[in-house]
């Protein structure tokens, strides 16, 4: 595949780079997006926090980190990452500011921490009040915490938004 000869050529090219230079952050970061993206996690892992020591308020490689906490199943490392971008209100190039509320509230789901899940959609549904999976994602957490009549208000207002995203949960839980 041309995709793993660009990363091994990038991988190859950013390891040079770090030889000749290994005090500059985004070096580590960029080389460990690429790992990230063939699929080496740890790997991909190592670089992102040599970069974090260099550049520990870059919300990119916070992300980063976070996102591979994400993945390996360390939800409370991934959310301390999280509150770390929220509390210092760091913004990314990549993605809105509000975005960490979904990743953090997925990790949260995650832990099965439904309540702390429910309160970041709530806050991601006060950014963005068009987004139909927010509502039916928000709806699902009201599902787990027995909140039917709240569960069903979002997944009609999911439906609102794009027909037919919620059907099966107001055929499965609103009667």
């Amino acid at each position: 595949r041309s995709d793993d000869r660009n990363y091994n050529d990038a991988l190859i090219n950013y390891t040079k780079a770090l030889e000749i230079d290994s005090s500059y952050s985004w070096t580590w970061y960029e080389r460990g997006r690429v790992k990230k993206w063939m699929h080496n996690n740890e790997a991909a892992m190592d670089d992102f926090k040599k970069a974090y020591k260099l550049d520990s308020m870059n919300v990119e490689i916070i992300y980063s980190i976070a996102n591979v906490e994400s993945e390996l199943g360390n939800y409370p490392s991934a959310i301390a990452l999280y509150n770390k971008i929220i509390s210092h209100h760091l913004n990314s190039y990549h993605s809105p500011f509000w975005i960490v509320y979904l990743l953090r509230g997925e990790a949260k789901k995650m832990q099965q921490d439904y309540e702390g899940a429910l309160e970041d959609y709530t806050i991601l549904l006060s950014y963005d009040q068009e987004n139909p999976e927010y509502y039916r994602r928000r709806g699902l957490l009201f599902i787990q915490l027995k909140k039917s009549s709240e569960a069903c208000e979002d997944f009609t207002q999911a439906n609102l938004l794009q027909k037919g995203i919620a059907d099966e949960y107001i055929l499965n839980f609103c009667k």
